[in-house]
């Protein structure tokens, strides 16, 4: 499956889509950067944005309180984006417990993304697939 067989990629370089990110989706979309706020690492074209580390003692903690290690993240992003990549979003959002835990965080990520990477030419591949 193509995520953008119907849409020209010309002057759309982020897309948001509720298309499940299965291996095949990937594969067949090698240029594009699908990002997440989970680690997936037997794909290339993954990029994660992480919200959550793991602490010594093994369990998964929220990074809620260290938005260095979001904004770092969300910079090297930029840099993808800037170099021509195309970048897909999953529409249901990330890091949806940092709205919980770190309100003002969440805020800052969302913030950031929106305006870095979506000027009113983005497009929503989720529906026609």
């Amino acid at each position: 499956m193509n995520i953008i067989e119907d849409f020209p990629t010309e002057n759309c370089r982020a897309l948001i889509t509720d298309t499940e990110y299965t291996s095949e989706l990937l594969q067949a979309n090698q240029d594009f950067i699908f990002v997440l706020d989970e680690t997936r690492t037997d794909q290339k074209n993954i990029f994660t944005i992480t919200t959550k580390y793991e602490s010594p003692d093994s369990a998964m903690k929220d990074c809620s309180r260290d938005n260095t290690t979001i904004m770092y993240d969300l910079t090297q992003l930029q840099q993808l984006y800037l170099s021509g990549k195309t970048i897909v979003f999953p529409a249901a959002g990330l890091g949806l417990n940092l709205a919980k835990q770190a309100p003002q965080l969440y805020h800052d990520m969302n913030v950031f993304i929106r305006h870095t990477f979506f000027t009113g030419d983005e497009i929503d591949a989720g529906d026609n697939h």
